[in-house]
């Protein structure tokens, strides 16, 4: 049996989505509480500061909650926790240009701790005052609530809204470990995924949307893809999407047939693991990995004098249950790394494993070849020493005759370059739109404040105050420096509705 994509979208999202999916996501924070106020609260501020790697937002959130709420949201946003007559402490804020988190200054904080004030002196909770909003949808409802605050877009952005879905979800998700299901006043039939860089990019790799601009259409999109496989809920898909990316496309079990070979190949990048094992190359590979051990033990056999005996070998017993037959070893190899091969012992799953990853990586390595060859406008064979070395050791015993050229430095500086060329000026300009006039140079600091794999982040121990590094471009590795230019692109769509293009797009 072989599974569908939608198979393994249900087999991922109730794999993530249990308890323990708390322990490692911003959820965490409001799941504190009882009370339906401070949930509501604590979820919302997070929410609000939910953008780049997960560690960071719930390191921040985490200091929000202990620092500056000190475990009282409620009270601290309607002034509960000060003398009689005093001002919520928030007000000191106002005007505040100090940096808050990321591109929030403490002004921003202020500005919606006021908001959160109006709502619940005012309303009993948030639903509340949802529920007396014109009418719309709960997200158009959300944004016309808090719609001056700074990080809350309005309908006419191109944004995809990505944090209010996400605490929409929260709020209105029923039956779920992770999510409140606290509301009434959304269906989860109508919730929107909560779409961000990630997310959007797993979804294009999966091939549940082809649009590439990340905004709420394409969210919808995604959610409606979603709906035929949870037609009741399809922002379930979410815990999909989660586990697809922890799993970097593992799927399994597969066929018992290699696929036909495609015309036109795909990129070496945005093959999964699955899409290797059901390759022709990826049999041939394993087929001569078997042959090589069966045929060096039997060897060994007929080495033998008649009195000796061959020592066991776990090799043997999956001989003789026909496990070493293509299809059947293909499929075997596919149950080891998804840890679902429970029949065999562990010396056994130890030997598929070992013939599986041998045949795999030289796989990956002849198509990561072939890919250059064919991207190398002269025909050529364009590698870095290290990929050289192992490029030999494949052809060991072979007679290669080659002419070798030093190329001029490659992806790195081409990346780099994309970076202070493209990606710098065009924040520049968006950044001017929005009335601050900073040189290039200021934009690219201001631009590394925004980004949290800048940030060498301590916290003293004593005072619990935390303070950072910030580290330059020069310091980052090609695929930090990547996941830098990510976060800048969700940054440069949500809050300054600009799109940054691929360099390929380029």
């Amino acid at each position: 049996m072989a599974y569908t994509l939608n198979d393994n979208l249900k087999r991922w999202a109730e794999q993530y989505e249990t308890a323990e999916f708390i322990q490692s996501d911003p959820v965490q924070i409001p799941h504190r509480y009882d009370s339906r106020v401070n949930i509501e609260i604590s979820a919302f501020v997070t929410a609000w500061i939910a953008w780049g790697s997960r560690k960071q937002i719930i390191q921040k959130a985490d200091f929000i909650d202990r620092e500056i709420f000190k475990g009282e949201p409620y009270h601290y946003i309607v002034g509960n926790n000060v003398e009689p007559g005093a001002a919520p402490e928030w007000k000191q804020y106002k005007g505040s240009k100090e940096n808050f988190y990321r591109t929030f200054t403490y002004a921003d904080f202020h500005d919606l701790c006021a908001r959160l004030f109006d709502v619940y002196s005012k309303f009993e909770n948030m639903e509340k005052a949802l529920q007396a909003q014109p009418g719309g949808r709960p997200l158009e409802q959300l944004q016309r609530l808090f719609g001056d605050v700074k990080g809350v877009p309005d309908m006419e952005t191109k944004s995809g809204c990505k944090r209010l879905c996400m605490f929409l979800r929260w709020m209105c998700r029923h039956g779920s470990p992770v999510d409140f299901g606290l509301w009434t006043i959304c269906d989860p039939r109508n919730l929107i995924i909560p779409l961000d860089t990630h997310v959007h990019k797993q979804a294009l790799r999966l091939g549940l949307v082809k649009r590439r601009t990340p905004d709420l259409q394409t969210a919808i999109e995604i959610t409606d893809r979603f709906a035929e496989i949870f037609p009741d809920d399809p922002t379930k898909g979410d815990f999909a999407l989660f586990g697809y990316g922890v799993n970097n496309g593992k799927v399994a079990p597969v066929t018992t047939e290699p696929e036909p070979e495609k015309e036109q190949p795909t990129a070496v990048a945005d093959l999964s693991i699955a899409d290797v094992l059901k390759m022709r190359l990826f049999y041939d590979n394993a087929a001569a990995e078997v042959r090589e051990i069966w045929e060096s033990r039997e060897k060994a056999r007929k080495a033998l004098k008649a009195t000796e005996r061959l020592k066991a070998h776990p090799i043997d017993g999956l001989h003789n249950a026909g496990l070493l037959e293509l299809g059947e070893f293909v499929v075997t190899f596919a149950k080891v790394l998804d840890k679902r091969e429970t029949k065999l012992s562990r010396a056994e799953r130890d030997v598929i494993r070992t013939i599986g990853m041998t045949a795999f990586n030289k796989t990956m390595q002849k198509l990561i070849a072939d890919e250059k060859a064919r991207n190398n406008s002269n025909g050529g064979l364009a590698m870095y020493m290290g990929e050289l070395n192992e490029f030999f050791k494949g052809w060991k015993g072979s007679r290669i005759i080659a002419r070798f050229t030093v190329a001029s430095p490659g992806s790195s500086e081409a990346l780099k370059g994309y970076y202070f060329n493209y990606v710098v000026p065009t924040f520049k300009h968006a950044i001017w739109e929005a009335g601050e006039r900073l040189t290039e140079e200021q934009t690219e600091r201001r631009l590394r404040e925004f980004s949290p794999i800048m940030y060498v982040e301590r916290v003293n121990e004593e005072t619990g105050v935390y303070s950072h590094d910030l580290r330059t471009v020069a310091d980052l590795s090609n695929a930090e420096l990547i996941e830098h230019i990510e976060t800048l692109k969700q940054i440069a769509a949500e809050e300054y509705n600009t799109f940054i293009d691929d360099p390929k797009t380029l």
